[in-house]
């Protein structure tokens, strides 16, 4: 998630974010973590790559990366988890 400005990083606002999320869309859905990024990896088109975000995430090869404006991202993601 990436916070709109004036919003600050906590753990107030992560949970009061999963409580809407049941709210909405019902306990089964409740995310089991929810982490927030200054930025997500996106292609030249505005795109979010979701699919490369996956993948380096489960540990495997996101393929090739060219495409990505700010592959830096997805680093930074590993990282804060």
């Amino acid at each position: 998630m990436i916070l709109k400005d004036g919003y600050e990083p906590s753990d107030k606002l992560k949970g009061d974010l999963a409580q809407h999320v049941v709210r909405i869309m019902g306990k089964n859905l409740r995310p089991r973590m929810i982490q927030i990024v200054p930025d997500l990896p996106r292609t030249r088109s505005m795109k979010i790559v979701r699919k490369a975000i996956r993948k380096k995430y489960m540990g495997e090869d996101p393929g090739d990366l060219a495409s990505i404006e700010n592959p830096e991202v997805l680093e930074y993601i590993l990282k804060v988890n």
